[in-house]
């Protein structure tokens, strides 16, 4: 640091020296020397995003399952099949979203194995309606990533981690919202009981949905990793375009149709 009695020597030089010597000692490549990591990414963060990641991957694969058994031809309910197909999609942007902020950071992603999806069989219940089912499943999911998030994110608090706590308060906001819209699609099933007519218009209401659903998660793909535009504008964009279940609570709140 400089010295006292106006010293014109520069106050930070021997922490700029510190950085540069662990520069030059970085390899090209080499995932154990990165030029971006910080003292405050830890290690217990890096594997809780990972950890996300994966389980990002599952969830997504447990959707495509219940996709696959309410498109199959003796079930015939192809808005729901189609809903659970774009949900599959929004949670592998969101694992890649993951992905790229670890790379931002220059911390080590890693991809862990995937359990084995609930086979179509699965999904078939005489005691109660297989959509109700689906749907409970769908919110216990999104709640489970969302206490996830939030355990994460007061350990990034403890670390001082301003970057990873703004990223995990999109995460966390959009779980939120997520499981908001669920919790109404399973008190309305539950409500009805499985009656079959209840479902079919249930299934009806979805299917004119899914366009805008399609479009948003689209969005929700592209903004975070393909547009080079700041971070904050970013956010903005994505919270009004990209926030698949957005419209859907306001229709049910408002009552007015909103166009996409």
């Amino acid at each position: 640091m400089a010295h006292a009695g106006g010293s014109k020597d520069f106050p930070w030089a021997e922490e700029v020296k510190k950085e540069m010597e662990q520069l030059e000692k970085a390899e090209i490549g080499n995932p154990k020397t990165p030029l971006l990591k910080t003292p405050y990414l830890s290690d217990e963060i890096v594997d809780g995003i990972n950890e996300g990641i994966s389980y990002k991957y599952h969830a997504a694969m447990i959707f495509d399952s219940a996709a696959a058994f309410f498109g199959r031809d003796n079930v015939g309910l192809c808005g729901i099949a189609h809903f659970f197909k774009i949900v599959a999609v929004g949670e592998r942007a969101n694992a890649m979203k993951a992905v790229d902020f670890l790379n931002k950071r220059g911390a080590n992603v890693k991809f862990c194995s995937i359990a084995e999806p609930p086979s179509e069989s699965d999904w078939h219940s005489k005691e109660e309606s297989d959509v109700c089912k689906a749907f409970v499943k769908a919110l216990a999911l999104a709640k489970v990533g969302y206490c996830c998030a939030h355990k994460l994110y007061g350990q990034a608090q403890k670390k001082n981690d301003a970057h990873t706590i703004a990223f995990l308060e999109c995460c966390i906001f959009e779980a939120g919202e997520k499981m908001r819209c669920l919790s109404y699609q399973v008190s309305h099933l539950k409500a009805v009981k499985g009656d079959k007519h209840a479902i079919k218009n249930f299934d009806l209401e979805l299917e004119c949905k899914n366009c805008c659903l399609a479009k948003a998660a689209a969005i929700e793909a592209v903004i975070p990793s393909k547009l080079q535009i700041g971070y904050f504008k970013r956010l903005q964009c994505t919270e009004t375009f990209a926030l698949s279940w957005k419209f859907m609570l306001e229709e049910e709140e408002t009552g007015k149709k909103m166009v996409v």
